[in-house]
């Protein structure tokens, strides 16, 4: 809105995110970074604000003396006091903020009869949520994994089975090349390289694919692909 068609050239904008998470250390980290830019102006947007990395964000930015508008989402009406006390300023939008993550939404309103809809399991819940939600009325299921969650994964996938529903795990190798996104990005690694084909064996039988990635590292990917090979043909 302030440049739509990149036009002016009397401003100038960066945009730095934290990725999914907003932990403390994601936070601290591009709170860092923008602070180093020292702009005139930074609108911090984002969910959770009543949640300790998003707080970290607007201390460090307030300490900074740097003048910072807030958007977020409607649980940051417990914030504002203590925004206006720090002088932030801050725009609430009241929207549903999940409505484009509702079967509900997309089956009834939107209408959609022939796309299969797909939920997104996480291993940091309990294995009775993501039974649940397998249970629910979803027609497949991704999930991110790594060796600490495969035994979970076990019990999900045959849940999965028993209900005729496809799941699929998204896969990330470390290399030495993709070290600092992966560092940056802050997401697990499922294994190295030199342990793929050793942990996608564990996985025959188990899932009905997988979605394999050396994040960042081209040459990383083209290597993997090939070592995966096999488990395609089998």
């Amino acid at each position: 809105m302030l440049d739509e068609r990149a036009e002016r050239s009397d401003i100038d904008m960066r945009v730095i995110g934290s990725g999914a998470k907003l932990g403390p250390e994601q936070c601290r980290e591009v709170s860092e970074l923008m602070i180093k830019l020292n702009p005139d102006l930074v609108i911090l947007i984002g969910p959770a604000q009543t949640t300790p990395g998003p707080s970290e964000a607007r201390k460090m930015l307030r300490e900074a003396g740097l003048p910072t508008i807030v958007i977020s989402d409607s649980p940051a009406k417990k914030l504002v006091d203590e925004m206006e006390k720090s002088g932030l300023g801050y725009i609430i939008v009241e929207a549903d903020s999940m409505i484009g993550a509702r079967r509900e939404f997309l089956r009834e309103k939107v209408r959609i009869k022939n796309l299969k809809l797909g939920c997104l399991l996480t291993a940091r819940r309990s294995i009775e949520d993501a039974i649940a939600r397998v249970k629910d009325a979803w027609d497949f299921f991704f999930m991110r994994l790594e060796e600490k969650s495969l035994p979970a994964l076990e019990q999900i996938a045959k849940e999965c089975k028993r209900l005729d529903k496809p799941i699929y795990a998204y896969f990330v190798v470390g290399t030495p090349r993709n070290a600092e996104i992966i560092k940056m990005i802050g997401w697990p690694v499922t294994t190295t390289m030199e342990k793929v084909e050793e942990f996608a064996a564990k996985l025959e039988g188990t899932l009905d694919g997988i979605i394999a990635t050396c994040v960042g590292d081209y040459e990383g990917d083209k290597e993997l692909l090939e070592k995966l090979q096999k488990f395609r043909e089998k």
